[in-house]
């Protein structure tokens, strides 16, 4: 029925025809090649547009994650600045030489654990970590980050399959590998 009402709203404002590809923009061709929106739903996206706005728009029906993710609202995080960092993102160090890491990592390195920036000798680091239950699937996750003394993350360790006894393990080894790194671990327990 909107699609309707959509369509003859269109038709209103373009001499009775129906939207046609030719007659896209491109943002709206990028909808329409690489999303598969139909010209109907297009059609259904201007009128929306012209009644609202394209903000709202992008809330309600996003095309994108940063999209669907955008809040209207005041946060104390800006999302903006958020999209932004996430474009500079650095990926984790995959050559590094594993016989350098205890043993406890080295069958974690590069699918729980993963490393930005390798020790610095007489470079504090800090680590905060989460415990959790362990049990696979769709169970929370334990985690541990480790940051410098300048707020860089440097590594990160988490894992949904791993026994609590064996976290703490991880959490051990990779202190230590990290300069004796300063913990603060989460406590489940009262």
């Amino acid at each position: 029925m909107v699609f309707d009402e959509a369509e003859a709203w269109h038709k209103f404002h373009n001499k009775g025809n129906r939207l046609r590809e030719k007659d896209l923009e491109y943002d709206e061709q990028i909808l329409f090649e690489k999303y598969g929106a139909s010209l109907r739903k297009l059609m259904f996206r201007r009128y929306y547009i012209a009644t609202n706005s394209t903000d709202k728009w992008n809330r309600e029906f996003p095309t994108t994650p940063d999209q669907a993710f955008q809040t209207s609202n005041e946060s104390v995080f800006s999302t903006d600045k958020i999209i932004k960092r996430l474009q500079n993102v650095m990926e984790p160090l995959l050559n590094i030489e594993i016989s350098d890491l205890p043993e406890v990592l080295k069958s974690f390195f590069g699918k729980s654990l993963f490393i930005w920036h390798l020790p610095v000798q007489g470079k504090r680091y800090y680590a905060g970590g989460d415990t959790a239950s362990g049990g696979g699937k769709n169970a929370d996750f334990s985690t541990i980050s480790i940051f410098d003394a300048d707020g860089q993350q440097v590594a990160c360790f988490y894992n949904n399959e791993v026994p609590l006894y064996k976290f703490a393990d991880v959490v051990e080894s990779l202190a230590h590998y990290f300069n004796y790194s300063f913990l603060v671990i989460e406590s489940n327990t009262k």
